[in-house]
């Protein structure tokens, strides 16, 4: 199993929040979530977590290459060991490694099928 492992959604969208958060505690695993980057870096410096969702278009806070580029820096800073994937809905040409995370996926048919796999080899690795 997973030893109920604990994920951080960070999501500007509070139904696609509810439906990770179900998928992903259905598989066992510990989810919190936030609607914020902000509020995301403090909940990642006051709290362990194995791994964070981090969604490419926070639309209510920046421009979504900004966002990302603006959080991924602190998120590591606060907890250089936890792996970041970033979801995108939108954009399709983005890599993991110009943006410094472990994984990028693309919201699409196979998403949900996709996350659990790509959440399950990144907590073993």
């Amino acid at each position: 199993m997973n030893e109920r492992k604990r994920l951080l959604v960070i999501n500007d969208e509070p139904d696609m929040i509810d439906q990770m958060n179900r998928w992903l505690s259905k598989e066992g695993y510990r989810v919190d979530s936030s609607l914020q980057g902000k509020k995301a870096v403090e909940l990642v410096k006051n709290d362990h977590y194995d791994l964070i969702l981090l969604d490419y278009n926070l639309k209510k806070e920046k421009d979504g290459e900004k966002t990302a580029k603006t959080f991924i820096p602190q998120l590591t800073k606060a907890n250089p060991s936890v792996p970041i994937i970033v979801i995108s809905a939108t954009e399709r040409n983005i890599s993991a490694n110009s943006l410094g995370v472990k994984n990028v996926l693309i919201v699409d048919s196979s998403f949900w099928k996709k996350l659990l796999s790509l959440v399950k080899v990144t907590l073993s690795n």
